[in-house]
């Protein structure tokens, strides 16, 4: 039988979109699950457990995923459906010194975050810090400009 402590969790522990479907385990690994395959796939690289998970939409055969959890990281991967095994690329990785475990932190992505045609923005908040990041490269990233009334992008 596993024995847990219960924990308070406000972030989302889940992720889906058309194709993908996500969810973080206990030891800091998310699992992947190809909707249309059933393939699997594991995303490691954290060492506490995630307490946000976000997922671009679509159900394409490629979206990013992004995490962030109680070790102080942010992570986002490429994920690829790919046969018999889901595939993953790490894109970023940010490090957060100081953080406390069960802080409130969060992450979204944003897909038309920045100018048009431009590349998706990460939007993270690590022990009590606002961060904003150009998702492929891992960069910094300028402000988007006026925030739509969402927070993401040009108002439409």
């Amino acid at each position: 039988m596993l024995r847990r402590s219960p924990a308070l969790h406000t972030g989302s522990l889940i992720a889906a979109n058309g194709r993908f479907a996500c969810y973080a385990i206990p030891s800091g690994v998310i699992r992947v699950i190809d909707r249309q395959t059933e393939a699997l796939g594991l995303l490691r690289g954290h060492t506490r457990e995630a307490v946000d998970l976000s997922i671009t939409a679509g159900g394409g055969d490629e979206c990013l995923l992004a995490a962030v959890a109680n070790d102080g990281q942010a992570l986002v991967w490429r994920v690829r459906a790919g046969g018999s095994a889901v595939q993953s690329e790490r894109l970023l990785s940010v490090k957060v010194d100081g953080t406390s475990p069960g802080a409130d932190d969060r992450i979204v992505l944003c897909p038309q975050g920045g100018p048009p045609g431009g590349p998706p923005l990460v939007a993270a908040i690590l022990n009590g810090s606002a961060m904003l990041w150009d998702a492929p490269s891992g960069g910094e990233a300028a402000p988007p400009g006026p925030p739509s009334p969402l927070g993401c992008g040009a108002a439409a």
